[in-house]
Order: C-alpha cells, then sequence, then structure tokens
C-alpha cells in the first residue's frame, strides 16, 4: 500500500504549475501540519510500502515542522519501504538535508527543470546549476543516493542542442531516476493569461525521440 501527503506551500508560484498551491504563509502552515498530524495518527497501524511527501513544495516548511511531519509518517513506513520527499533546490539547506536523513526519507524528488540560466528564469525558477550540483553531493553524503531530477522541454526558443545540453548536464549530477516531461500552458497559470503557446508537435516529438535515446544509452 502507498499513501501520498500534499504539501500545498511554496516560497514562489512558478507562472506554469497548475498544482493545488498557495503561497507559504506561518497563518497556514502550522495549523496544516498540526492537521496531518491529526490524520496521521488516525490511519490504521499498518506499514506503507512507500510514503511519497510532495507538493507544492516540502521542503519549504519550517524546520520543526517538516521534522514533525516526517517523523510521524516514518512511523508509518514499512522496513523497507520507500519514503520520498519532493524539493526545489532553493529551499534545501543542510539543516533541512539532515532532518530528511534522520527521519528515515531515502529517496529525493528534485524540481531542476532546466540548467540553462534563460529557461530557469522564464520558468520563474531561482536556483542555478552550482546549486544543484551541491545539493546532490550533499545529500549523497547524508546518505540519501536515490535522486530524481525532474527535466522540462519544450521552451519558446529551445533548440534541439539545448535539450540535449540539459539532458547531458542532468545525466551529469548521477540521477537514479529522471522526471521529464514537456511545458503545457495550463488554464488560469500566469502564463496562460500571458497567452503563451506551448511548442509546435513536431518538436516536442524530436525532443521526446532526443531525450529517450540519451537516457537508453547511459541506462535508464
Amino acid at each position: 500500500s502507498s499513501l501520498y501527503v500534499h504539501i500545498p506551500f511554496c516560497e514562489s508560484i512558478c507562472p506554469y504549475c497548475d498544482f493545488a498551491k498557495v503561497l507559504k504563509s506561518d497563518r497556514f502552515e502550522s495549523p496544516y501540519v498540526a492537521s496531518l498530524l491529526e490524520e496521521i495518527s488516525a490511519l490504521p497501524k499498518r506499514h506503507f510500502k512507500t510514503v511519497y511527501v510532495g507538493g507544492g513544495t516540502p521542503t519549504c516548511l519550517e524546520l520543526p515542522s517538516l521534522r514533525a511531519l516526517l517523523g510521524s509518517l516514518s512511523e508509518i513506513l514499512a522496513p523497507d519501504g520507500e519514503f520520498t520527499v519532493e524539493g526545489n533546490p532553493e529551499s534545501l539547506d543542510g539543516l533541512k538535508i539532515a532532518c530528511l536523513a534522520e527521519t528515515g526519507v531515502n529517496r529525493v524528488s528534485l524540481g531542476v527543470q532546466t540548467l540553462r540560466p534563460a529557461y530557469l528564469s522564464y520558468l520563474g525558477r531561482h536556483h542555478d546549476e552550482g546549486m544543484v550540483r551541491e545539493l546532490a553531493v550533499a545529500l549523497r553524503q547524508a546518505g540519501i543516493i536515490n535522486i530524481n531530477l525532474d527535466l522540462m522541454y519544450g521552451f519558446a526558443g529551445q533548440s534541439l542542442e539545448e535539450v540535449k545540453e540539459d539532458v547531458e548536464g542532468i545525466l551529469s549530477l548521477g540521477p537514479t531516476h529522471i522526471s521529464t516531461y514537456s511545458l503545457m500552458v495550463e488554464p488560469h497559470t500566469a502564463f496562460s493569461l500571458r497567452k503563451e503557446k506551448e511548442r509546435e508537435e513536431d518538436f516536442l516529438a524530436d525532443a521526446y525521440d532526443l531525450i529517450r535515446v540519451c537516457l537508453k544509452e547511459r541506462g535508464f
């Protein structure tokens, strides 16, 4: 059996995101986490094979809230279970990585999307390649070696060569898993309100094929 826990808070809202989320606020965070802890304690006493904490941005929680939540979830994880937490690079630091490791988290999924500064800015992201590299090293040093990295493609003006550079850059970070998806302009997002356009299907198909070949060559 599996359990998904949603953390709907973000320190900033990406213009393409249509997930359930609000800007991080102490006014919302404390009662929300308290309610989650009540619900977790009321669950039937069983061990889940997988526990996944997604968002939003789970790692933007304040350290005491993060520790309380993950500690509670660790008690209902099967001994050999997979315990995943999603995070954005800019919201993770040494203390939070230590918290993840101490509470039994053994898989982290980072919203990298791209390593090119221009596209990171376009997507409203606040990290850079150096930050992601440092985090990958820090996570492994803490014993968390199962790392997923998100890879997005299909930006306005993006070339296939730039797609390939992003794939190679992501691979050089040593992930164990890669989630790749094309940029979609969803209704009611900032991109939609700005009338951004999705890339043409031929480009998206070519980019996907390129990514698939590159990953297959590397054993993915």
